[in-house]
């Protein structure tokens, strides 16, 4: 009896012991996505840390760019969007490694973020200055654009905004809002203008600080002038600044839920306009405008919100969206679920604070701008991170500084040419390069630099990327074969999975042959992103340089046609031809890149796509190995 309990004891130390040691490992996923034709052609790879994804993509600038995305999000954006395979590779990494790698690439990011603001500010500092010049020289116009103040009209009153000025001058005195804005006037004619070092330049792991002094110090006041002139004037707001959901009328619960609101915003917003920090005016700014869209809403009885896209958001042409229709109207029906979903969640919120309502802002927008683009055939406006209403507005009330022309005129040189040089060096840092820089390379040499020496520890292998191993595919085989993998899957291509559900069900040699081609594909839509081609090649090995064959002719024929239609199409025909025979020479050498694209599915697809472990893989994810000891 006693030896029997010994051997139990024993038992439950070793279970116990193993349990410490497997908690003690995390895993990282490394991400392949195959090659097609369009973007990074030549495959992608990324780094997954649980609920976030990095990737370094190619921005229009040339620039090599750190984007974080929700993991889902890149599976549908890849798999099924894309039409391309996604490996994962999840690499078993100690605790102490995952953190530092996780919280790594996240710093990376947030520095990436904080230069191109810091770039961008830099530049208006440097048009503030010009301005300011041409003020001192008698110049009667020039203005500045002021984050916040584009929401409000010139004319009409708003009662809202009224409620608020009563409120701080009960809470703060009669003359508040007056000495304010005497105040701040007065300090832009005291500021000095004390040339500023420039910001130091800039590297992948140092949060920048600073930028212009005088020109931040500057703008903060001019922007605390515009929230008090505004709060003095109590302006309605502009309707081109506002965004109405009109199929769905407020309820009696969110009516209330927003009345809640508006009274807690009204409250926070006379503390914020009471604050003694330099930058209050952009929060007073947009608070106004959104009690005012509150107040809106519950006048007219539907939801109304502000405009939160920016100024310079990217622009989907409507032809684009007539192209991929379903996908744009897939796309619609998802961002209105999540509108109603958040209209709920924020009714069932006692105290609603800025977040809360801030998620419904979002939502209604994203809502609204793909509805009324569909509706009226328009232009839509895409943008991937969170929305903040920042609507721009001129400040022509500008207060020239007690400087000469000529020293304003110096120091506008002088921000000009700051702002160009950091500029400069944020390309030069970020520089892509096709062989020397890319995906494989940064997302290696970020990991490098964040675990150092420890690298190989970490994560079982080296991340070397000299020769071959530049290539996002043959690095992917590097990985798994030199690291600590265990497990790996294979999120299937949307065509792929489509045809071999379809496969399943029905005769397998029917419904492949059927899918095989354009033609009588019941899975692909010919899109007008997509080359001209006959065959898919993605399925096939031995057949590919006989079907690739065919559609390199397919691909010459269609060119051949393009020319005639070019002066008729601007030369779309003779593109896409040229594209398709293009990717069919490949195929003539057992290469396939070229998959089609599927634009048209929903995001809800993703769920429909199994993942499955590649042949000769590491065991899969879903029936992992016990941890290595």
């Amino acid at each position: 009896m006693i030896r029997t309990r010994k051997r139990l004891m024993t038992v439950v130390l070793l279970v116990c012991v193993h349990s410490l040691a497997c908690a003690e490992e995390r895993s990282v996923d490394y991400l392949y996505m195959e090659p097609n034709e369009g973007g990074s052609s030549a495959g992608h790879v990324a780094v997954a840390f649980e609920e976030h994804t990095y990737a370094f993509q190619r921005s229009t600038e040339g620039r090599l760019v750190l984007e974080r995305d929700p993991s889902e999000h890149v599976r549908w954006l890849y798999a099924v969007l894309g039409n391309r395979a996604v490996h994962r590779t999840r690499v078993a990494v100690p605790e102490e490694a995952f953190e530092r790698l996780r919280e790594g690439f996240n710093r990376r990011y947030l520095v990436q973020q904080r230069q191109l603001a810091l770039n961008e500010r830099l530049h208006l500092g440097a048009r503030l200055l010009t301005v300011l010049t041409e003020r001192a020289r008698g110049s009667a116009g020039g203005e500045i654009p002021i984050a916040g103040a584009g929401y409000f009209a010139t004319d009409g009153r708003s009662p809202s905004i009224e409620r608020l000025a009563a409120d701080l001058a009960r809470v703060r005195g009669a003359g508040f809002v007056a000495d304010r804005l005497t105040g701040l006037r007065s300090e832009l004619g005291r500021l000095a203008l004390v040339p500023s070092p420039p910001p130091e330049p800039p590297t992948v792991d140092r949060y920048p600080a600073g930028g212009d002094a005088f020109a931040e110090r500057y703008l903060a006041a001019a922007t605390g002038i515009v929230a008090f002139e505004t709060l003095a004037r109590a302006p309605a707001l502009d309707t081109a600044g506002l965004l109405t959901v009109d199929d769905t009328p407020l309820d009696a619960p969110e009516r209330a839920a927003l009345a809640r609101y508006a009274d807690i915003l009204r409250i926070e917003l006379v503390r914020v306009a009471a604050s003694a920090r330099d930058d209050f005016g952009f929060p007073l700014l947009v608070g106004m405008a959104r009690l005012a869209a509150l107040d809106r809403s519950l006048t007219t009885g539907s939801l109304v919100v502000l405009d939160a896209y920016p100024d310079d958001a990217h622009r989907l042409p409507h032809a684009a969206i007539a192209r991929t229709f379903d996908a744009a109207r897939a796309l619609r029906d998802e961002a209105c679920g999540d509108l109603r979903a958040r209209r709920r969640r924020f009714v069932a919120v006692a105290a609603p604070v800025e977040r809360d309502y801030g998620r419904l802002e979002n939502a209604a927008n994203r809502c609204v701008e793909l509805a009324r683009g569909l509706a009226e055939g328009r232009a839509v406006r895409i943008a991937r991170d969170t929305l903040v209403p920042t609507r721009a507005g001129p400040f022509t009330g500008l207060v020239t500084p007690r400087t000469e022309a000529d020293t304003l005129a110096a120091a506008a040189r002088s921000a000009a040419a700051v702002a160009r040089t950091y500029e400069e060096a944020i390309d030069q840092l970020y520089r892509y390069d096709l062989v020397r820089r890319n995906c494989v390379t940064e997302a290696f040499a970020t990991i490098d630099a964040i675990l150092g020496p420890e690298t190989a520890a970490a994560l079982g292998g080296t991340t070397a990327t000299g020769g071959a191993r530049i290539v996002p595919s043959l690095a992917n085989r590097a990985v798994r074969r030199d690291w600590r993998v265990v497990g790996s899957d294979t999120t299937p291509s949307y065509r792929r999975a489509r045809v071999d559900a379809l496969a399943r069900t029905g005769n397998p040699l029917a419904v492949r042959l059927r899918e095989s081609n354009v033609l009588t594909s019941t899975v692909y839509r010919p899109s007008r992103d997509d080359s001209t081609f006959l065959f898919f090649t993605d399925d096939v090995l031995l057949l590919r340089p006989l079907l690739g064959a065919a559609n390199l002719g397919v691909g010459v024929g269609a060119s051949l046609v393009g020319v005639a239609r070019a002066p008729f199409d601007r030369g779309a025909a003779l593109e896409a031809g040229l594209r398709g025979a293009l990717w069919s020479v490949l195929e003539l050498f057992f290469v396939n890149v070229r998959k089609g694209s599927f634009d048209h599915v929903g995001r809800d697809s993703v769920d429909h796509l199994a993942r499955r472990a590649p042949p000769g893989a590491p065991p899969s994810l879903e029936t992992p190995p016990p941890s290595p000891r």
